[in-house]
């Protein structure tokens, strides 16, 4: 049966960046059907996640409502915590109310955490019908043919790893079931319009396709990324942040581990074949459409959550607001709207989605929507766009794109200004450059007013935390209030042992810790060595401790690193040890803080302690305080 409504196909990729063939992004890449897509519709060449980081962006999708608007801006914060879960209906349940066949195989939605809220909201399920996720990323399944050494420190692990696979291993793949249940749709009949959701995991990790994936590629002859300047001094604090310590829990970096082992090329080609594999599974929805009975009146919509790093300012994986994390392919194939028409290079964003189907589909409007229809430009008839593309990453952390600029205001007020036509990887920050100026201001309004607070992530930038023994605090996002700060733990003792940690938070490349050694108060500092360097990133420590033991009675016990470097032990308000560091922390320390233990070895101690199952006596008032400058030390007597 034939509809007077069109159908969609929506399909979806994971961590795909700009790298198809028809961008022009990379010389390797071998995208055959997306290019073909590209050619019956329209490529947008300047399309934009809401964030890099697959939660946040899928639900940005799905509801068309930003981050900044519903608090999702990590992967552990859900929907269905969000103050703004009703404010619109979820996409897939917009069209099955309108009359729409809902069907959905692989992954569109983020662990079902949309599907999650709208069933807490209107008790309603997304979709009709469903495949599965087939396995998932399938983490578990490895190559036997992987050259990567075992020494590789913790990167090949049990999510990255990469290689080919062969015979009765590529053919457990999830994608190649994803492909087949959607192509088995579109091959039948339906008694009404549909809205088909397909969801390709790869190129996410592991990098495993099969073999012949792999064969269409040399490692030796491929096109490696630019990287820039080795010292990331230049960089906003922020932006060192993402560069170095983002989710890279790893001595050292993730940059140093794969170019020290001669991986590089390796994960690159390993990347590539993932895309091409990808590519043959859409080929094959694609053609099941193209034979079967809806190929002249089904939408085709292609698109990948966020992007991914290979070494772009020595960074890896997503969790960035550069080109590299933020910019995604972006196809839409509309049948007598998009026919003939090319590429576009306006800057458009993922949220644009939904008010576009809705409008190519001629639905009623939804006011509450955030994006803009694409129509405009997919039919000619508005072939300019005012507005940026928006992304964010944390609270008030925002990158707006324009067909030439990237803008960037972090929450601490920093900035980054690239010009995408004379610098397309993004080496040459303009920001501090007064000529600059007014293409700053004339971006910058489109910032988000308000940033709702993020659902279930990092404590609030710079606020203290009161802490009880046992604690654990996830420090995940990227936030200002730590990094070149001053940093405060206080505490009210009974010393029943002579070792206990107090305080330990930190990760691979910065962190501090209040802790008793043979009794006597201790503070470690722990930060990588200056000037930042991707390949001399060793964690250096500092020791401050006091002479003496404290006693066994209750003692009020402070450490303090200021914002000049010095650290300061203080008892009961006498200064009892000083020292200095080479300054506060150059990094925000990602990571578990741990409160009265340190037991989660997934990063290494910062002091001269062992894991410890709890504090060997008793704690009280505990406090981490975050501020910008600290009272000046007195009367400070030096301890060893």
């Amino acid at each position: 049966m034939t509809s007077d409504r069109p159908n969609v196909l929506f399909i979806a990729l994971d961590d795909l960046n700009d790298w198809i063939g028809c961008a022009g992004t990379n010389p390797d890449v071998r995208t055959a059907h997306m290019d073909r897509l590209a050619e019956q519709g329209m490529h947008f060449a300047n399309a934009c996640c809401a964030s890099p980081v697959c939660n946040p962006s899928r639900t940005a999708i799905l509801t068309g409502l930003g981050p900044s608007t519903t608090g999702c801006y990590l992967l552990n914060d859900h929907l269905e915590d969000s103050p703004a879960r009703g404010r619109t209906l979820p996409l897939p349940l917009y069209f099955r109310r309108h009359g729409y066949r809902t069907m959905a195989v692989g992954k569109i939605d983020h662990g079902n955490l949309v599907e999650r809220a709208a069933r807490a909201t209107w008790n309603e399920e997304l979709w009709d019908e469903t495949g599965s996720w087939f396995g998932g990323q399938q983490f578990d399944l490895h190559s036997p043919h992987t050259q990567c050494p075992t020494d590789v420190g913790g990167l090949y692990n049990f999510a990255f790893h990469w290689g080919p696979l062969d015979d009765e291993q590529a053919e457990t793949l999830s994608d190649t079931h994803v492909a087949r249940w959607a192509a088995e749709q579109l091959s039948r009949e339906q008694d009404q319009p549909f809205f088909l959701a397909a969801g390709f995991f790869r190129p996410h990790l592991p990098l495993i396709a099969p073999r012949r994936f792999f064969e269409m590629y040399d490692p030796d002859s491929l096109h490696m990324p630019p990287t820039g300047p080795e010292d990331f001094g230049a960089m906003p604090a922020m932006a060192r942040q993402i560069a170095l310590a983002g989710y890279q829990d790893m001595e050292r970096g993730k940059h140093f581990q794969i170019t020290q082992h001669g991986q590089w090329r390796e994960i690159v080609r390993a990347y590539l074949a993932c895309i091409s594999y990808a590519d043959d599974c859409v080929g094959q929805v694609l053609r099941a459409l193209e034979r079967g009975p809806h190929a002249d009146n089904t939408i085709v919509v292609l698109w990948s959550d966020n992007g991914w790093s290979l070494g772009h300012h020595f960074h890896w994986q997503k969790w960035s607001l550069w080109d590299s994390g933020s910019r995604v392919p972006l196809i839409i194939k509309a049948p007598g709207v998009t026919t003939g028409r090319g590429p576009c290079d306006q800057a458009v964003g993922l949220i644009d989605l939904y008010p576009t189907l809705v409008d190519l589909c001629g639905l009623p409007e939804v006011d509450a929507l955030e994006g803009q229809s694409l129509r405009g430009l997919l039919d000619g008839s508005q072939p300019q766009r005012e507005r940026p593309a928006l992304s964010s990453f944390g609270p008030n952390n925002h990158s707006l794109r324009t067909s030439r600029w990237r803008y960037t205001r972090y929450a601490d007020g920093s900035e980054e200004l690239y010009d995408g036509l004379n610098d397309p990887h993004e080496h040459e920050n303009l920001a501090g450059e007064p000529e600059h100026r007014p293409v700053i201001d004339a971006l910058a309004r489109w910032l988000p007013a308000e940033n709702a607070p993020a659902l279930t992530s990092s404590p609030p930038a710079g606020e203290p935390l009161d802490l009880e023994p046992g604690d654990e605090v996830w420090f995940r996002g990227v936030q200002p209030g730590i990094a070149d700060a001053r940093i405060a733990v206080r505490a009210r003792v009974k010393a029943e042992g002579s070792d206990g940690v107090i305080v330990h938070h930190g990760g691979w490349f910065a962190g501090y810790a209040l802790y008793l050694k043979d009794g006597r108060l201790s503070m470690a500092v722990a930060d990588v060595r200056r000037p930042l360097r991707w390949n001399d990133l060793e964690l250096q420590r500092t020791v401050v401790r006091a002479d003496q033991p404290l006693g066994t009675d209750w003692a009020e016990v402070e450490g303090l690193l200021d914002v000049d470097g010095t650290i300061t032990l203080r008892v009961d308000g006498a200064v009892v040890a000083t020292g200095r560091a080479a300054g506060p922390l150059s990094i925000h320390p990602a990571g578990l803080l741990e409160a009265g233990r340190y037991q989660k070895q997934k990063y290494p101690p910062m002091g001269d302690y062992a894991p410890s199952e709890a504090f060997p006596g008793q704690l009280r008032d505990l406090r981490v305080e975050f501020g910008p400058t600290a009272p000046p030390p007195s009367d400070a007597t030096t301890g060893a």
